[in-house]
């Protein structure tokens, strides 16, 4: 349960990443298994893959503020950012 802030995952998650999610950022740099964002209510998850998601969320467009989080949180670069799939409620 996610209620603020950004928590980033160095490596995989498991079952139903971002379950009951109501705000805030999830990042996942490795591997994702099984279904995400079961009863999300809002806040963000950024993924370098495709993953299965439980509706109402859904693959959105990251804007640039999202990009620019990437880039400030995992120090990297813009390229690099552009390569996170966002999933939220659009």
């Amino acid at each position: 349960l996610l209620s603020g802030g950004t928590v980033v995952v160095q490596g995989g998650a498991g079952e139903f990443a971002a379950a009951d999610m109501r705000a805030g950022n999830l990042i996942i740099t490795g591997k994702s298994s099984g279904y995400m964002c079961a009863n999300m209510r809002g806040g963000a998850v950024f993924v370098k893959r495709d993953v299965k998601v439980i509706p109402p969320a859904r693959q959105c467009q990251p804007l640039d503020g999202d990009l620019k989080l990437l880039v400030d949180v995992l120090d990297t670069n813009r390229m690099d950012a552009m390569s996170y799939r966002k999933y939220s409620i659009c």
